[in-house]
């Protein structure tokens, strides 16, 4: 009786369609075993233009689990401000990719949308407030801003991107993300 059960609940979840989130849960579970079934899916997904919030999330997780062509596109395509968010950062937990978003991101001259959708803000300024919540030991005086205007926040995107080249070799993460996210988002 048991064996006809799993049996039953096996064919029923390889039908499902599988949620993006549920996707990234086996990256964060650590399952390297389900490495080949993902780039089954992901290749299938290639294949037959699927939705790209699926092609996302399977090359989110086999970058996680180690893939390195993942990683590699990940590096590449993906960590672009656009793209690649504030929970992705946590996501990955990974250095290189952190160091790789400032760098393509802080220099963009993409207009990221502001929440009214009636002004926009520079993409320095949205990557600094991205990574800012994962900054261990940040001086006091980059703390983030509180203003009323735009200025002061643009300000302390050009000051806190200056403190982190400044200071690579030492820099810390803490992707638990123990600072609150910065105001002006909320």
């Amino acid at each position: 009786m048991n064996n006809e059960i799993n049996e039953s609940a096996k064919k029923e979840f390889s039908s499902l369609q599988i949620a993006n989130e549920l996707i990234r849960i086996i990256g964060l579970l650590d399952m390297k075993e389900c490495i080949p079934v993902l780039k089954q899916k992901l290749s299938h997904c290639i294949e037959s233009d699927c939705l790209y919030g699926q092609e996302k999330a399977y090359r989110y997780t086999l970058a996680r689990l180690g893939d390195e062509e993942q990683r590699r596109y990940v590096l590449d395509i993906l960590v672009d401000i656009y793209t690649f968010s504030k929970e992705d950062i946590a996501y990955f937990r990974d250095d290189e990719i952190t160091w790789r978003y400032i760098e393509l991101n802080y220099f963009s001259d993409k207009p990221i949308p502001g929440e009214s959708g009636n002004s926009t803000y520079p993409a320095s300024l949205a990557a600094m407030s991205n990574v800012y919540p994962y900054i261990k030991n940040i001086p006091e005086a980059l703390k983030y801003p509180r203003a009323q205007t735009m200025q002061p926040y643009l300000e302390w995107a050009k000051s806190f991107y200056e403190w982190l080249m400044a200071n690579k070799a030492n820099i810390a993460f803490d992707y638990d993300g123990e600072k609150k996210y910065p105001l002006w988002h909320t």
